[in-house]
């Protein structure tokens, strides 16, 4: 889907700056009173091929700036909520962040770390600073007297099928293998996601960039029609 942005990117700015100033000096020597969508985009061109230093200029200082932002902790937790809250995006995210959780408590329970160590390092790679904080909760409810179920419950983030799984890990004794297990269903679940996230977005990049390609091209060739009919006349 990157990929098919990026031709579908440079193709309009090739027809905006290179191919349609070609078509400018026959249109204004026929006479022949523009579309409107012909006229805007001609405007356009005309904007960009004079302002695209300018252009070029605010492009890099607001991706600085952007970059400058997310490296600061309020950036950071914006950036992390909203992947969090994303249509689709987010709904992966939190199966992303539950498998890491699942996976890298399981490797440290079998490697013989306690518990509320196994805690402070999983916060440390689930990679997002609102679930970071929530599990740093979770680490101090149970120092505090409380079981791993109703901590990781309170927490207000994982799904009830892992909340489940915790507590079959607690009683059972096993919670190192019902953790790994779980991973395996959440990895299983990121991948079958990610292929059909993938299936979805490739066909409506494509028809995105047919539409946007063909608008443009109907907006250049349209005046030649009226330019042909007036030549008949």
């Amino acid at each position: 889907p990157i990929l098919i942005m990026v031709v579908a990117i440079c193709a309009v700015g090739v027809v905006i700056t290179s191919v349609l100033p070609r078509f400018v000096a026959m249109f204004e020597s026929s006479g022949v009173e523009l579309p409107l969508a012909t006229q805007m985009l001609i405007n356009l061109s005309e904007f960009i091929r004079g302002n695209w230093l300018l252009l070029l200029l605010a492009l890099g200082l607001m991706v600085y700036f952007l970059i400058r932002f997310v490296r600061t902790s309020e950036g950071r937790f914006w950036l992390d909520s909203l992947k969090l809250k994303l249509p689709i995006i987010g709904g992966l995210n939190k199966k992303i962040i539950s498998a890491r959780f699942t996976r890298t408590l399981s490797s440290l329970l079998k490697s013989g770390i306690p518990l509320m160590q196994s805690l402070e390092y999983v916060a440390a790679v689930v990679g997002n600073k609102i679930i970071r904080g929530k599990i740093i909760n979770i680490k101090e409810d149970i120092s505090k007297g409380a079981n791993l179920t109703d901590s990781v419950r309170k927490a207000k983030f994982f799904e009830p099928v892992l909340i489940h799984m915790v507590k079959i890990g607690e009683d059972s004794g096993k919670l190192d293998e019902v953790m790994e297990n779980t991973a395996r269903i959440y990895d299983d679940e990121v991948d079958s996601s990610v292929q059909g996230l993938t299936s979805i977005i490739e066909p409506l990049m494509i028809i995105f960039m047919a539409v946007v390609v063909g608008a443009l091209v109907f907006a250049i060739i349209s005046p030649m029609f009226d330019m042909a009919q007036t030549l008949e006349m």
